[in-house]
């Protein structure tokens, strides 16, 4: 099941063909409700915003760079990356930029953002918008890709169940499939795929559509995390 998710991200990625709807919702507002109406506390959040684009517009991008304080530069014998970062003091939000440049002009450049900060409330709520309609406005075209991931942890053991099923039922998930590992840096780690008709883009696994990954991490303290991910979790778990 991973190996066939995993494929198809990088369809998605390169591909660009995502069904999506001309009035964006923003999922990680839409999940921070869900996940803060029942109690329980956000620990981390994150959206990656991605693009692929000719080379000669992330080269004008780079350029609109050159007024941060430092922007590191790395090579290898396939590409040029750069990578910077902001970090918004009052809020702690930060902002990363980072840009690929194939040396083998035949592929296309890609530039990504990440928006990330711990902790949620009116105000980080608020940043958060903020700072995503500047630099959505500022950066990407409507070809973009949106990658929205956040993790939380129950108030207690007992509301592992209530939690997984509360988030189901909001999200109105179908097509659920559930992989369950067991692993030696955890005591148990079940990962369900699903389908919420709430947000357009999508993949498609084995002809069924997709754009929900809820993964349930319990260590052997018995602590336990939920990392939510939309349309795919996308960074380690």
């Amino acid at each position: 099941m991973r190996k066939v998710i995993i494929i198809s991200v990088l369809i998605y990625l390169l591909s660009n063909n995502v069904f999506a709807s001309s009035i964006k919702k923003d999922e990680l507002v839409q999940l921070a409700s869900i996940i803060t109406s029942e109690g329980d506390l956000i620990e981390t959040w994150e959206i990656t915003i991605k693009e692929n684009a000719e080379r000669s517009r992330i080269e004008q991008l780079l350029e609109d760079w050159k007024h941060k304080d430092s922007v590191l530069r790395e090579e290898d014998e396939n590409s040029i990356k750069y990578a910077s970062r902001d970090i918004h003091k009052t809020s702690g939000i930060i902002v990363s930029y980072n840009a690929v440049l194939p040396k083998n002009k035949q592929y296309r450049a890609s530039f990504s953002i990440v928006i990330k900060g711990s902790g949620w409330d009116p105000p980080t709520q608020s940043e958060y918008q903020k700072i995503k309609q500047q630099v959505t406005e500022q950066y990407f075209t409507e070809k973009r890709e949106i990658f929205t991931c956040l993790t939380t942890k129950p108030n207690a053991i007992m509301d592992i169940g209530y939690l997984s099923d509360n988030l189901a039922k909001k999200l109105k998930l179908r097509h659920v499939s559930t992989q369950t590992d067991n692993l030696v840096k955890t005591m148990h780690k079940k990962i369900i795929y699903g389908y919420t008709p709430l947000w357009e883009e999508r993949l498609i696994i084995h002809n069924k559509p997709m754009n929900v990954q809820i993964v349930t991490e319990i260590d052997k303290q018995g602590d336990v995390t939920f990392t939510i991910g939309t349309p795919i979790l996308i960074n380690e778990y």
